[in-house]
């Protein structure tokens, strides 16, 4: 049953915040990993296929935690979890079906991350970031077309500011760098939206179960197809490895930052809606600009203040229900209590 109300305003902040968190040190860490002995370690591809690898043991671990902690039978949770992959008959796709879909499923959720991991070599992850924030835009208006969500002015309008945003940061070519980088952080948030809004559309409102057994299935699909590409890109140098200079501690790090933001994600997609996830990118944004200006020096002007500000401007107006609190201001103004 979906969520509404003050409820729903609380779980959209925590998860908003903690998605938002778990973004910043996975794409910070991606940028160390990458950056500190390119000569010898340059794979994005590759971090985008360990950090997905990772989430093969969430079902498990749930299953096992559930059995251990409540009175349910294994056959019961995971009688519950195999939903995703049935049909409203209560039948399994079928096998050409769950074939495509896990293809189409990787392809989105690893597309984006090994893009981030290219851009990150040519602008600041800050930068990537604040530009990455589109993808709210596009989850907005994806959702109008796909999810049949109401259309909301404060919302659009939040939309429209943070667009603003981006572009005036954008325009600080210190702060962003190359034009190349830029076109890539694009085609991700692109990426990012069409994944989040097909999500809810495929699956619509999921339990935890349900959501970790997908992973978990998400995971597996990611060995099936990637693992072959992955020793291609390596062996044609695309994807630099070289296995005794690997940072594993950073790369380590970006993949349990990345689990947990994909438990986060997917769970926020489920429970309550696409643009949640969105609107935590631009949560990310002055983190990860934070990051970047004390840890790594990176020279921001006027431009990317006056940019960052206008994102957060419009973070507050997609973000916190204002909608609401105007229907129940104008009822009041009309209808005094005598």
């Amino acid at each position: 049953m979906p969520i509404k109300g003050a409820k729903f305003i609380v779980l959209s902040v925590v998860v908003t915040i903690f998605i938002a968190i778990c973004t910043t040190v996975a794409n910070q860490l991606a940028k160390t990993a990458l950056s500190e002995d390119p000569e010898n370690f340059s794979a994005p591809f590759f971090l985008a296929y360990f950090g997905t690898l990772m989430m093969i043991p969430l079902y498990p671990a749930y299953l096992l935690i559930k059995v251990i902690f409540s009175k349910e039978s294994v056959a019961k949770i995971n009688e519950n979890a195999l939903k995703v992959v049935e049909n409203k008959d209560g039948k399994l796709y079928p096998e050409l079906t769950l074939l495509l879909g896990s293809a189409i499923s990787v392809a989105l959720w690893t597309g984006p991350p090994f893009l981030f991991g290219i851009s990150v070599q040519y602008i600041s992850v800050s930068a990537a970031t604040a530009i990455g924030s589109l993808s709210a835009a596009m989850v907005f208006v994806f959702s109008i077309l796909w999810l049949d969500a109401q259309f909301c002015f404060f919302k659009a309008g939040g939309i429209v500011v943070s667009i603003v945003g981006v572009v005036i940061l954008s325009m600080d070519g210190q702060f962003t760098g190359s034009v190349f980088g830029v076109c890539l952080i694009l085609i991700w948030a692109l990426l990012t939206a069409i994944y989040t809004t097909a999500f809810k559309k495929a699956f619509g409102d999921l339990s935890l179960g349900q959501v970790l057994f997908y992973q978990t299935l998400l995971g597996l699909s990611n060995f099936i197809w990637n693992t072959i590409p992955m020793f291609f890109m390596g062996y044609l140098d695309y994807d630099r490895i070289n296995w005794s200079s690997v940072p594993w501690l950073p790369v380590l790090g970006n993949a349990l930052a990345g689990c947990a933001f994909s438990v986060g994600a997917n769970f926020g997609i489920a429970l309550l809606n696409p643009l949640v996830v969105s609107i935590a990118f631009l949560v990310g944004i002055p983190m990860n600009a934070a990051v970047d200006i004390i840890f790594r020096g990176l020279p921001a002007g006027i431009k990317a203040y006056i940019g960052g500000f206008f994102i957060l401007g419009g973070f507050c107006l997609t973000s916190l229900p204002f909608d609401e609190w105007s229907k129940k201001f104008i009822s009041k103004y009309r209808n005094p209590n005598p």
